[in-house]
């Protein structure tokens, strides 16, 4: 087991070497679409921050950066207007200072597109104010960070809306991207979680860890070129100690079952063990189903095992073999699971990754853009620690 870690590892290396070379050399980045943080990715996000105070610290201090980018921007876009269509009116409640404690703005006196467009800057400022002071253990903070793209597109909806305002700010020269307007159409601005890389690390949005671009250049070619189906999976394997592993499980059961991440496990079979005496201390009753030689199941039957578990009976399978294409049909599986609220933990503790796939999953044949490994929870376990 040791050596299938090391060799995880090398490919993760490696995929990350191939992902620093091939994004961002393209205009159109993927993080270009305002915030990917979706609701159901915010358990994932909250987990990985609590599981690292040093991941904490990281995130912390990339959002105080990021939030030092929107206010720059902020004033750029400030003094445009106030050189081109003089003061605007002033809003209540101090937002215009940004105070993260500040009320919600209220109305100001003056209506109509001056008053609209003061309330979306004063909105902006007090933005910027909770990112610099977000607190990355609370979950309520962590989903107002979706709301980024909300308040960015209210503020440039209400500045197209007062005649000449386009033009106010384009006569400014702003330097930054974010800031031009093509036309009508809005600027484009990348995610909010992206500052130097994503802030988000291992635990990015689903969709996001799942995408490999299929332009040119392309992620998902360069892959295809340096590594084969095996290679990308073990890539996409993290190595983990058993310590680590059962305080990760602690914890999804403490913050409730939206955090009971399925898992896939490569280990020795004692650790199905571990598992289920660590599920029964948090008063849980585990099932260890039979041992199979090997797992192959579809994503409907992924589904359907999952619709059958209860969250206070956790699944626990045993295997010798583990498919590598089953990997991508566990992984659609959860999905479809998430998306009916079905989602239960489930643990499959498997000897070993049966690597020479007969065939690879059609999603890797046909170079899809969604290769969706990469927000499935898979571990090699140090059992040893």
């Amino acid at each position: 087991m040791a050596a299938f870690a090391e060799e995880c590892q090398a490919a993760r290396q490696r995929l990350e070497e191939l992902i620093h070379a091939v994004c961002g050399r393209c205009d159109k980045s993927c993080c270009h679409h305002g915030t990917m943080l979706g609701l159901a990715d915010v358990p994932r996000l909250h987990k990985g921050l609590l599981l690292s105070p040093d991941f904490q610290e990281r995130f912390r201090l990339g959002l105080r950066g990021r939030a030092a980018e929107l206010r720059s921007d902020l004033r750029e876009l400030e003094q445009a207007v106030q050189s081109a269509l003089g003061p605007l009116p002033e809003v209540g409640g101090g937002a215009r200072e940004g105070k993260a404690d500040a009320a919600p703005a209220q109305e100001p006196a003056m209506a109509g597109d001056r008053g609209r467009l003061a309330l979306a800057l004063s909105e902006w400022a007090q933005y910027c104010a909770f990112m610099e002071q977000c607190d990355a253990t609370d979950p309520a903070a962590l989903a107002r960070l979706r709301l980024y793209s909300a308040v960015r597109a209210t503020a440039f909806r209400a500045l197209r809306g007062i005649p000449g305002g386009i033009d106010a700010l384009a006569a400014s020269a702003p330097q930054r991207p974010s800031l031009r307007f093509r036309g009508e159409r809005m600027p484009a601005e990348r995610c909010v979680l992206h500052f130097g890389g994503c802030l988000a690390e291992q635990w990015k949005p689903a969709k996001c860890a799942d995408f490999f671009c299929p332009a040119d250049p392309g992620l998902v070619e360069a892959v295809h070129l340096a590594m084969g189906f095996a290679d990308f999976l073990m890539a996409n394997i993290e190595r983990i100690d058993r310590t680590r592993l059962l305080d990760m499980i602690r914890l999804e059961v403490r913050l409730g079952p939206s955090y009971a991440v399925p898992k896939i496990l490569f280990g020795p079979g004692r650790l199905a063990d571990d598992i289920g005496r660590t599920l029964k201390a948090a008063s849980l009753s585990p099932v260890i189903n039979p041992r199979v030689a090997q797992l192959m199941l579809s994503s409907e039957e992924v589904l359907q095992l999952l619709k059958r578990t209860r969250a206070d009976m956790p699944q626990i399978t045993l295997c010798g073999t583990v498919q590598a294409a089953a990997l991508y049909e566990i992984a659609l599986g959860l999905q479809k699971a998430e998306r009916k609220g079905v989602l239960r933990p489930w643990y499959v503790v498997a000897d070993q990754l049966q690597r020479r796939a007969i065939l690879p999953h059609p999603l890797w044949q046909d170079r899809a853009m969604a290769q969706p490994v990469g927000a499935l929870e898979v571990y090699v376990v140090d059992a040893t620690q």
